[in-house]
């Protein structure tokens, strides 16, 4: 598999436990604009230290240590920025209704 294919498998997976989770508890997302602004802006800040961590986990482990990092850092990386991505775009779709509603 080349990494671009891997890169995509890891975001659609990530997207798709996003917006489960939002789903599945959507009592645990925020209500508010700024809630959600803040928990996008968190998950972003927190992916760009990802690339470190994974390459710091494949210099000292090898390949378990890459297995381990995109199991344990992409995969939840990814969906903590499409579940907050998704809170985003929950809260604009509530403005709308309420405003024109």
């Amino acid at each position: 598999m080349t990494g671009t294919g891997l890169a995509t498998a890891y975001c659609v997976g990530g997207a798709l436990l996003g917006l489960w989770a939002l789903v599945r508890f959507p009592s645990i997302a925020p209500k508010s604009f700024g809630g959600a602004a803040i928990a996008f802006l968190v998950a972003g800040s927190a992916l760009s230290v990802i690339p470190a961590l994974l390459t710091y986990a494949i210099d000292h482990a090898g390949r378990p240590g890459a297995l381990a990092g995109l199991l344990g850092l992409v995969l939840p990386g990814a969906t903590a920025v499409f579940w907050s991505l998704a809170c985003l775009v929950r809260v604009f779709c509530g403005l709308f209704g309420r405003r024109f509603g």
